[in-house]
């Protein structure tokens, strides 16, 4: 992942946006970490722990979506599904595209 000099939203909004963000930065937002959870279920994987301090803005605006330690990986077993946390050795390998 590229270095995020603007820091987190968490970050930002306690540094400099006490009062909030304006709708449209939150819409804006929303946006990209929406499009950000769409791949990652697309590919089976699981967040689980989207909050202020794990998104996080570039110094041009660019919004990623970070810390996958808590994440897991949902397999696809025909008849069946299985959730599987990150810690295990299956899912990191299923899951190495992030």
């Amino acid at each position: 992942m590229p270095f995020m000099a603007g820091g987190s939203c968490l970050h930002m909004l306690k540094a400099i946006h006490p009062e909030g963000f304006e709708e449209a930065v939150i819409a804006t937002i929303l946006r990209e970490v929406l499009k950000a959870l769409e791949y990652l279920h697309r590919h089976g994987h699981i967040h689980c722990d989207v909050k202020a301090g794990n998104i996080l803005i570039s110094d041009h605006g660019a919004i990623k979506l970070g810390d996958l330690g808590v994440s897991a990986c949902l397999f696809d077993y025909g008849t069946y599904m299985v959730f599987r946390y990150n810690s295990s050795r299956a899912c990191s390998r299923a899951c190495s595209f992030l």
